[in-house]
């Protein structure tokens, strides 16, 4: 995603969730989820490392349809879901110059392992993952295999080096007549899976 597109997306969503707590996830690939903070009407949060279109926006697709297409779960959905079971979603912000997301999250005071705070969605082409990070921005859990200076387990957290040269990679899309910027980003890449289905068939 575009860095002006990832940021409208994200100026979005943080309004929506703040406060709300992650209730059920869907593994639609081995490099994509679908994470449901109860919004009802808004959707379900979709976020995706695959290197080829990583990308973050609100899906409104149905309960049905997502327990279709659901996987068997990760060790890293297996890993966000005891860590942050019982946390708030504080703050969903994007780093200034990086296609870089982090959702922050607040334990409850009497929580016992406070650890785990922060979900860093790092959308940077082939480097794209997701990362759980400690209180200390320490690596705890990565969904894919991580590599590099910064991205390991145990390693204090950095964006991977090809992003530090602030390349804006990724087409910007348009709002236009849609009311809202996910359900823009939404349809477009509807309409990329729909191509490549056809293509394939």
């Amino acid at each position: 995603m575009h860095h002006e597109t990832l940021k409208e997306v994200v100026a979005e969503i943080d309004k929506l969730l703040g406060g709300r707590f992650l209730r059920r996830i869907f593994q639609l690939t081995p490099e994509s989820l679908a994470i449901d903070f109860n919004l009802r009407h808004d959707g379900f949060l979709l976020i995706s490392v695959e290197p080829a279109a990583p990308r973050l926006y609100l899906t409104k697709r149905s309960v049905r349809e997502l327990e279709r297409q659901t996987l068997s779960p990760s060790p890293f959905v297996l890993a966000l879901r005891a860590a942050l079971g019982e946390a708030a979603l504080s703050s969903v912000t994007k780093d200034e110059a990086e296609r870089i997301v982090r959702f922050n999250f607040s334990a409850p005071p009497d929580s016992i392992d406070q650890r785990i705070t922060t979900i860093v969605a790092q959308l940077t082409g082939r480097s794209a993952n997701l990362f759980l990070l400690d209180g200390e921005e320490t690596i705890v859990h990565a969904l894919r295999r991580p590599i590099g200076e910064g991205q390991r387990i145990n390693d204090k957290y950095k964006p991977p080096r090809q992003s530090r040269t602030g390349v804006s990679q990724g087409p910007i899309i348009g709002r236009g007549s849609f009311p809202t910027m996910s359900e823009a980003v939404a349809e477009f890449y509807r309409g990329i899976e729909a191509e490549a289905e056809f293509k394939n068939a």
